[in-house]
């Protein structure tokens, strides 16, 4: 399966990296690795995520070795589309 982030997750990410940047570039190159390598793992696996229990559709994982969880949806193309990036402490209402 073909796996792309949508505008919102992409500059989530590049955010986090960035933030992280600040104090340890080689930390936010770790986690930029994670991050695409548990992309790439949905394009073998795409329903190994949980189901979002109040988005129908929805799915998530969490990025391994990292505290950051990737939200995602199945589209009928069969395309995984990543539509953000959170840290897991953080409040969840809307992906």
């Amino acid at each position: 399966m073909r796996v792309e982030f949508s505008r919102r997750a992409a500059d989530q990410v590049a955010a986090i990296v960035a933030h992280v940047a600040d104090n340890d570039p080689a930390a936010a190159d770790r986690i930029a690795r994670r991050v695409e390598a548990a992309a790439a793992g949905l394009a073998d696996f795409p329903e190994s995520g949980k189901r979002a229990t109040t988005f129908p559709g929805l799915r998530w994982i969490v990025i391994p070795g990292l505290p950051y969880l990737l939200f995602y949806t199945i589209r009928p193309s069969g395309t995984v589309r990543i539509v953000r990036v959170l840290h897991a402490a953080r409040q969840r209402r809307r992906p």
